[in-house]
């Protein structure tokens, strides 16, 4: 590279922002709009207000080649236009890559060479918080400073220019002749709506306890897993209504379970996501995964689910896999455990889209990878003692795997699980992760997810691959609890290889609760160590099910509980800084 004079580039990105009514151009920015920037929409005129977008990118050098990613953060849109641009020209260069769904590339005639140098948008579903991958020229002509402008519009696929003043720059440097580092600050001339994001608290791990808006809370909630089964999300079935079906609207179910919850003082539900993968993700003919869902709605619609149960001041746990039954759709939850090719499909074009989609939603308390993959899981010996699973032997392990032969090795369902965190956590450093054990041979006598065990089966390439808190489930099997199940130890402390991280009961029931009543085992979880309990379930039927007017009594039992030396706050806030707890013990 020369050590002399170096040309400056611009990266001008343009968002559309799409709302009802209006022309646009819905497969993506027309090839006209390469050069002006200006998809030639009509009724146009100026935004004076301050924009809800705002842009970042990985690194603050590059090098020839180099890939950065390129992230656009804030409000709701559909349509955009991104080129890099030598300031002062209208010549594009460096080209786009491994875009996510939703998005596309174009080759426009003003590049410096032809290829993928200008992204855009595919369709004319809701996008936000996208990330673009973008490389750096490799030739002389392609050595700079790189400056990305922001700039909003609004209306559908109308421009809407901010003032010059509004925008937001991000100057890069590259790497000099020599090799020396020289770093330019990144330069923020945005400005933006940033005020709701501004101290807004997320549940958070405090040792052993659950903190929000700065106090101790306690997560007193129920399971609603599903209204149909695997098929409540994505490409509109939100929104559907089947008259044939147990549950014919899933949008008016969910509702009405959260409000249930609220108004039974309770303040948490675990939602089971993909279950199988009958819906979501898309899957290809051959198990790799395309999207989010067929019509990239899953976002839009889990924002919907999401901004309800803000309202309500409830958060909601988002259970991504089922590994306790096996049905016809398995086969791709089995592809996915085998195959890390597969599984890196799923990661880079639904988790990661999903995850950086949905992690400024305050209703989200967390993620859970997994519902029981012990159901799923071979009992083996491995001289690991990480994957070496002989030790439940007899103890009903792999018990979905008894349906269709289908058994996973520890050491692939722990890599699958690893995997699946880290990607969350790159995108998504506001919600906490999980998974959920069929029972404390698990996650309590024995911990089979440490970190130690869950970034060594991913090679140490993941090490943000971890729990952040650990989930049981208990049913009392033959009339009562085993001796060591949550409700009969003396504490959650007896869960030494627990020890450090919060304990959730994440399913349990009246039903099959070994004698005791749905208030007293709410009551023990909250004063014996654990930081949460989800009731089992609030539209489901079988013999391990409590109605919803049991579990509504076990809501009420705690709903004034304020002890900040045991669960700690039920009447959590999700819309302002501080709880709503009086001093209710």
């Amino acid at each position: 590279m020369s050590s002399g004079p170096v040309a400056v580039f611009a990266v001008l990105l343009v968002l559309a922002a799409l709302f009802s009514g209006g022309e646009g151009y819905g497969s993506g920015a027309p090839t006209s709009a390469c050069t002006s920037q200006q998809p030639g929409h009509t009724g146009t005129t100026a935004q004076t207000s301050a924009s809800p977008y705002s842009l970042t990118v990985s690194s603050s050098q590059y090098t020839p080649g180099q890939t950065l990613t390129v992230q656009i953060t804030g409000g709701d849109f559909q349509g955009f236009l991104i080129q890099a641009r030598k300031v002062g020209t209208t010549e594009a260069v460096g080209f786009f890559s491994s875009l996510p769904s939703g998005t596309k590339s174009n080759d426009c005639d003003n590049a410096v060479a032809s290829g993928t140098n200008t992204a855009t948008h595919s369709s004319t579903a809701t996008k936000r918080d996208l990330a673009l991958t973008w490389s750096a020229p490799q030739e002389q002509a392609g050595q700079g400073t790189v400056e990305f402008v922001c700039e909003r519009k609004g209306q559908p696929l109308q421009q809407v220019p901010l003032p010059r003043d509004r925008l937001k720059q991000v100057h890069l440097r590259p790497l000099t002749a020599l090799g020396q580092t020289k770093m330019l600050s990144v330069v923020v001339l945005l400005s933006m709506l940033i005020a709701a994001a501004q101290g807004q608290t997320y549940l958070s791990t405090d040792g052993q306890h659950f903190k929000l808006n700065g106090q101790r809370v306690f997560l007193s909630g129920v399971n609603m897993a599903w209204c149909r089964y695997g098929s409540d999300f994505g490409g509109g079935l939100y929104y559907s209504y089947k008259s044939s079906s147990s549950c014919p609207s899933s949008k008016s179910k969910y509702e009405q379970a959260i409000q249930d919850i609220a108004n039974n003082g309770g303040n948490s539900l675990r939602v089971w996501l993909h279950v199988e993968g009958q819906e979501t993700p898309e899957f290809s003919y051959w198990g790799s995964v395309t999207g989010t869902d067929a019509t990239e709605q899953l976002i839009s619609e889990l924002q919907d689910m999401l901004g309800f149960a803000q309202r309500h001041n409830v958060l909601v746990f988002l259970v991504l896999w089922n590994g306790a039954h096996h049905g016809n759709n398995f086969w791709k939850v089995r592809d996915l455990v085998w195959d890390d090719l597969k599984l890196g499909t799923y990661v880079d074009q639904a988790l990661k889209p999903l995850a950086l989609g949905l992690r400024h939603e305050r209703a989200l308390g967390g993620w859970e990878i997994m519902n029981e993959p012990e159901g799923s899981v071979r009992v083996q010996h491995d001289s690991d003692p990480c994957y070496n699973t002989d030790f439940l032997a007899g103890s009903g392990v792999g018990w979905a795997g008894h349906t269709d032969g289908t058994y996973l090795p520890m050491h692939r369902m722990l890599r699958f699980i690893n995997r699946q965190i880290a990607a969350i956590k790159e995108v998504d450093p506001n919600h906490l992760v999980t998974v959920g054990s069929w029972s404390e041979k698990g996650q309590g006598i024995r911990n089979l997810y440490t970190d130690d065990c869950l970034q060594k089966a991913g090679d140490y390439a993941y090490r943000a691959g971890v729990l952040d808190f650990y989930q049981i489930h208990t049913y009392s099997g033959t009339g009562s609890y085993g001796s060591q199940a949550p409700f009969r130890v003396s504490h959650s402390r007896e869960y030494s290889s627990l020890s450090g991280r919060p304990i959730v009961i994440g399913e349990f029931s009246q039903a099959r609760g070994g004698g005791m009543s749905i208030t007293e085992q709410f009551n023990r979880a909250y004063y014996y160590g654990y930081v949460g309990a989800w009731s089992w379930h609030y539209s489901g039927g079988g013999d391990g099910t409590d109605n919803t007017d049991t579990q509504m009594r076990g809501l009420r039992w705690l709903q004034n509980k304020n002890d900040q030396n045991k669960g700690g706050c039920v009447k959590i806030n999700l819309n302002g800084g501080t709880n709503r707890c009086g001093s209710g013990r």
